[in-house]
């Protein structure tokens, strides 16, 4: 690295890459890392200390004259921490800013058999900060993991619609340590960023990834289906929906440390010693990944077919002019499938199914899926005139909060592929919300729909 200063104290900063190079030409969490080992060793930079200038130079402020005296004995070593593979990796050492960053968004003050909760966190000095920071980072260079963090309060969740008499009906939700949770969700970033910067995962799968929701399949999957439709002869859509029973709870331990090491995933943040042999626990920050993680070699359904995945939600569709042609291209995949599960169910035809919320039908018409977003919604009218209605009760403007959570999101999701041309079903939509509108302002049938709106701010 080379680096130029002045002799006036606090004089700007600018580092040069040795293989001069651009620094523009690195991706920004990249950036970030480096930013990060900077302040580790020299302290927090001003607001907007540290940016890239017009000649591809990191450009950075320093601020206090500890920083001017630190900086030449940082730079000798920058060098090499650059072209370090483990700059910021997964078992280098816990910094200043991932501890702030995932402290800064504790809500639930729910503990653990330690007894420590996320309030008793929020309120802790600098001083105490600094002390959990060395703890956490000593338990991540000796592999340590405390007894307290390795036990979980189990509480039994009844499942939407299941017999509550039955035990299987039931969602067991982990409660574990909040100090362990934190170091759990620096450890989850790293892992996850690693994963993603290196080609790791599943292209095909979008649960627990950044900038991915169940939209992406569902508009993908209404997107192939119109697609065959609208070929000059019409091709059936053919679709098989697969789902993982008992996703977490089924998840094979070692079978996971062995695909962990696989792609690379080695170090103090993987142990050999593991007493639970099957399962990964609800409600731990490392479980979405990890199960993920343990799916990623699902088999996929080669062109013209096409399989999609969110989570332990499957579904994988083809073209066909029937179903004999349609059999012959599923049939040798869903054998592949059922080698890697070691199990498959015999798989029913139906008209319509529930797919990641929302209710698919031959021919996309959409009724099912519209009649269950009017039914729903339609049972909130009398939680909605109790509240508008009790004396010093909620607000409009509270109201409309309760509106937008719980009756708009439920018309709203899934809407940007089932709101095809329909008059009656867009006339039962708008009808609903006009409803709840005038339940909230206390309006007579005949105001205009348009008064309503300006008055509630919609």
């Amino acid at each position: 690295m080379a680096s130029s200063n002045t002799k006036a104290i606090f004089a700007p900063i600018f580092i040069k890459r040795d293989d001069g190079k651009s620094f523009k030409e690195m991706k920004s969490i990249e950036i970030s890392h480096i930013v990060q080992e900077l302040e580790s060793n020299l302290g927090k930079f001003e607001k907007d200390g540290v940016t890239i200038a017009s000649g591809g130079e990191l450009f950075i402020i320093l601020i206090t004259e500890d920083q001017q005296q630190k900086f030449l004995h940082v730079c000798f070593s920058f060098s090499e921490m650059m072209d370090t593979p483990e700059l910021n990796g997964l078992n280098s050492p816990i910094t200043e800013r991932e501890l702030r960053d995932r402290m800064s968004n504790l809500k639930s003050n729910v503990m653990g058999q330690d007894m420590v909760n996320n309030m008793m966190l929020k309120i802790l000095s600098y001083e105490n900060k600094s002390h959990l920071l060395h703890l956490l980072n000593s338990m991540l260079q000796t592999a340590y993991v405390p007894e307290h963090w390795k036990k979980a309060s189990i509480i039994p969740i009844l499942k939407p619609g299941k017999p509550s008499a039955k035990p299987k009906s039931y969602r067991p939700i982990s409660l574990t340590s909040c100090l362990g949770k934190i170091m759990e969700r620096i450890i989850n970033k790293r892992l996850s960023w690693l994963l993603e910067k290196n080609g790791k995962r599943l292209k095909k799968q979008a649960g627990f990834r950044k900038g991915r929701s169940t939209m992406d399949k569902i508009i993908s999957l209404d997107h192939y289906i119109r697609h065959g439709f609208n070929q000059p002869k019409s091709l059936n859509n053919y679709t098989v929906f697969l789902d993982i029973s008992k996703a977490f709870d089924s998840t094979w331990i070692q079978g996971l440390l062995y695909k962990l090491s696989n792609i690379g995933i080695t170090g103090h943040t993987t142990s050999g010693n593991c007493d639970l042999k099957i399962g990964v626990p609800q409600g731990s920050p490392h479980s979405p990944l990890l199960f993920s993680i343990m799916i990623d070699n699902f088999p996929i359904l080669s062109r013209p077919g096409e399989t999609l995945l969110f989570a332990h939600d499957i579904e994988c569709h083809v073209h066909a002019r029937d179903g004999v042609e349609a059999e012959t291209f599923l049939t040798p995949y869903l054998k592949k499938v059922s080698n890697w599960s070691k199990s498959l169910d015999s798989i029913p035809e139906v008209s319509e199914i529930k797919h990641l919320g929302v209710y698919f039908d031959k021919g996309l018409r959409w009724t099912k899926q519209t009649d269950e977003v009017l039914l729903k919604t339609s049972k909130l009218k009398n939680l909605f005139k109790i509240l508008a209605n009790t004396k010093h009760g909620p607000s409009n403007k509270s109201l409309v909060i309760v509106y937008q959570a719980l009756v708009r999101s439920r018309i709203d999701y899934g809407i940007i592929v089932f709101d095809s041309p329909n008059q009656e079903r867009e006339n039962n939509l708008e009808t609903i919300q006009n409803t709840f509108m005038g339940i909230i302002l206390g309006a007579p049938k005949s105001t205009p729909i348009t008064e309503l709106l300006l008055e509630l701010n919609l």
